[in-house]
């Protein structure tokens, strides 16, 4: 079953104006974890319970804590209630650190890391720098970081005490769409299309192609060599970015992106597809050693069924980015609402989510590890 767990709060650090970090201690029956998974808090806000993902920005090889960063996101119940509220002293509920968006170090490995992070997507990438500097003393990083300006840079301070810890090992680029602006200007009709006036307007100077391409020349990187890729941050930034490397000709054989980091949006849970029949599916899904065995009506979310019907399924996001729900479906067919949540060596593997999660056949098993 999916195990809450209650994690006492020994510090918040506020990051920026808009982002703290929450540190945990480790609780008696230390929670293992890999760089670059998220904790799925549970909370409590106004008698309704809320459930959000964040990514670890804690290392299981440098930090004894645990560790998350949550920035503000306008209108975001959960974001901001913790900003507002997690003291030093509180406890939270916790689900177990989940995630494939990881990073497991090699004794005696050597390889080359590059990092893209916008924004909080920098969180799981701490992570992940500090296991692969630790762990691999052959291994490099580079980390290209973007930003509306400074004052939104997450992790400033550390980050220049890891440069200066790692030296060379450790090569970071900041992008900043302000710095990188630039001014565009139009003629306009006036008022009742009579006369003309021209218009100045900054245009913000997002990450492109033309500037990753600069960047890679700045860090000495070879997008011929065997790059390891990791890219987290807006939806518009990771787009960029895969383009970016195709455009290049990058190989990406090893890529991989976290998508959930827009989570905080309000989200609606699975409606029923639109093929939704009376048939009913029988569905076993074996959890921790169990057996859980239900029927899903022909076109509903698996998860939220089993939810329904009192059967603890882990969830964070319902929306099939988390990857919180994942299991591999070994017998049947299940249809997904869409992939994005997925790599395709994950969906070759058979592995499905289940909060968007819709049976299609019969005899349906999914194993939940």
């Amino acid at each position: 079953m999916s195990k809450e767990i209650t994690l006492q709060v020994t510090a918040v650090k506020k990051e920026t104006a808009e982002a703290i970090t929450i540190v945990f201690a480790q609780p008696e029956e230390k929670l293992s974890y890999k760089s670059g998974q998220f904790l799925t808090l549970i909370l409590d806000i106004n008698g309704k319970e809320e459930r959000r993902a964040y990514s670890l920005c804690s290392s299981p090889y440098t930090d004894d804590h645990l560790a998350v960063t949550v920035k503000r996101v306008e209108g975001g119940k959960v974001s901001n209630y913790l900003n507002d509220n997690v003291k030093e002293g509180s406890s939270l509920k916790v689900l177990a650190p989940m995630g494939t968006f990881t990073l497991e170090p090699v004794p005696g490995g050597q390889r080359n890391v590059v990092l893209f992070g916008g924004g909080s997507g920098i969180t799981p990438m701490m992570s992940i720098l500090k296991t692969t500097l630790s762990q691999e003393p052959a291994s490099l990083v580079s980390l290209i970081y973007s930003n509306r300006d400074k004052d939104n840079i997450i992790f400033r301070t550390r980050l220049d005490e890891l440069k200066a810890e790692y030296g060379e090992r450790l090569r970071i680029v900041h992008h900043l769409d302000i710095e990188n602006s630039s001014e565009k200007t139009e003629k306009k009709k006036g008022f009742l299309g009579i006369g003309s006036k021209t218009i100045k307007t900054t245009v913000p100077g997002f990450l492109s192609t033309e500037k990753i391409g600069e960047y890679f020349n700045q860090l000495n990187i070879e997008v011929t060599d065997p790059l390891e890729y990791y890219v987290c941050g807006p939806t518009p930034m990771m787009e960029t970015v895969e383009s970016a490397l195709n455009t290049l000709g990058a190989d990406v054989t090893h890529f991989k992106k976290e998508v959930f980091v827009s989570l905080e949006a309000p989200l609606e849970a699975p409606s029923k597809s639109t093929t939704a029949g009376d048939k009913e599916y029988e569905v076993k899904v074996i959890i921790g050693g169990e057996d859980q065995v239900f029927t899903v009506p022909e076109g509903e979310s698996i998860l939220l069924t089993a939810l329904d019907k009192g059967i603890d399924l882990p969830f964070s996001c319902q929306s099939g980015l988390c990857t919180a729900c994942m299991g591999k479906c070994t017998s049947g067919e299940v249809k997904m609402d869409h992939e994005d949540g997925l790599t395709p060596g994950q969906i070759e593997q058979g592995l499905v989510l289940t909060c968007i999660g819709r049976p299609m056949s019969e005899d349906i098993v999914i194993e939940i590890e």
